[in-house]
């Protein structure tokens, strides 16, 4: 029987990713396990931050301080009962993850899906594919349900 357990749900902050944490918790409440909510800061000057007045070290705190934020309000829609941990990191988004993967003993790892093909896809690159090739676990990708693919 497939037992899972420590499950890492990614975020980006998106509709997409927010939408696949559902999955994420009926998974960890099915299988009585943990779930680890995760965020990498990779470029602290990215516009989801938001603009800053400031020198990059303001930029760094302030993508701090907003992950900090939406990770914690994220948590509120969890519901009871759930076991969880905040993950906040700093670097390059597959080391970071792939590092948690093992140090948590990661069993299953949730992520939010785009959808970006062709020339987007190549531009923008994509975490997901990323992490589907580079994890030693299984991955569940969700594609939120009222999107089309972006083409």
């Amino acid at each position: 029987m497939v037992q899972v357990r420590n499950i890492l749900w990614l975020t980006d902050f998106s509709e997409d990713s927010v939408h696949a944490l559902t999955y994420a918790r009926t998974l960890a409440e099915f299988w009585k396990t943990k779930i680890y909510l995760m965020h990498v800061i990779e470029n602290p000057t990215s516009s989801t931050y938001g603009a800053v007045d400031g020198d990059y070290l303001a930029m760094e705190a302030n993508a701090r301080e907003k992950s900090r934020t939406w990770l914690a309000e994220t948590v509120k829609g969890l519901g009871a009962g759930v076991d969880h941990e905040i993950l906040l990191r700093e670097g390059e988004i597959l080391t970071e993850i792939m590092k948690v993967e093992t140090d948590k003993a990661i069993g299953t790892i949730v992520v939010g899906s785009h959808g970006r093909t062709g020339l987007a896809h190549i531009l923008l690159g994509s975490v997901t594919d990323k992490v589907v090739r580079s994890a030693r676990c299984p991955v569940y990708v969700v594609r939120h349900p009222t999107r089309a693919a972006r083409r």
